[in-house]
């Protein structure tokens, strides 16, 4: 475990490559929204600062190229899997020759490797069972402090993902730790209190408040009223 004191990591999300390469090279940019595209890297950067593992992503797209960098950044390796090939293949790698990228074409539930995981992005199939699966597998194969960003949280046209992940909270496998725009990061319940910890402590958070609209201090409060309401 690290230390809870006020730090900023090493790069900062404006010094971020991705971003200057879709500004100036015309890299497909995240169909995320442009601030929860900055809060993916900027929990990534934290996954891989506080926990042992590697990066995994279930579905490719224009958010693989900030693991691309998080891989450069960390020196992990980032596992893609799709079962689309020609996805797995669509990104221009020039711009990130460190990065250590393992490619799986197959679908997300015939996984079979057990990988200790920082930082997983699921954006696959969007159905309950194969959403609920995904989870399940990347919650098995967290390292310590590993965090889980599920794209198309709160999404109106995929309700079945957001239903996955409060049944999974109600059941007591994960806690919310962070809502985006379109994205919840969950982890397992013994890690969330770190997490709690380490958000409101880091100094970057802390200045992206106003802009992410972000309000650390109550969240527990918040999410421990609406998981009751739910339940009633």
């Amino acid at each position: 475990m690290i230390g809870m004191k006020k730090h900023l990591r090493s790069i900062m999300i404006s010094q971020a490559k991705f971003l200057r390469l879709v500004n100036e090279f015309g890299l497909t940019p995240s169909l995320k929204s442009y601030a929860d595209t900055l809060l993916f890297y900027k929990m990534g950067q934290l996954a891989c600062d506080c926990s042992d593992g590697d990066i995994l992503e279930i579905g490719v797209g224009g958010s693989t190229y900030p693991l691309f960098e998080l891989s450069e950044y960390s020196k992990r390796t980032l596992i893609l899997v799709d079962n689309n090939e020609d996805n797995l293949h669509a990104q221009q790698t020039d711009y990130f020759e460190n990065a250590k990228v393992v490619r799986q074409h197959i679908d997300s539930q015939d996984l079979l490797l057990s990988p200790r995981l920082a930082y997983c992005h699921i954006d696959g199939n969007k159905k309950y069972d194969v959403t609920r699966s995904d989870v399940h597998f990347c919650l098995l194969s967290l390292s310590e402090n590993g965090i889980i960003c599920q794209d198309d949280y709160g999404n109106s046209k995929w309700p079945e993902v957001t239903s996955v992940i409060h049944d999974l909270v109600h059941e007591g496998y994960c806690k919310i730790v962070m809502i985006g725009d379109s994205s919840a990061w969950i982890t397992k319940p013994e890690y969330y209190d770190y997490w709690m910890a380490l958000l409101s402590e880091d100094l970057e958070i802390e200045f992206l408040h106003p802009f992410l609209g972000l309000d650390i201090d109550s969240r527990q409060t918040y999410y421990y009223r609406n998981m009751r309401d739910m339940k009633q």
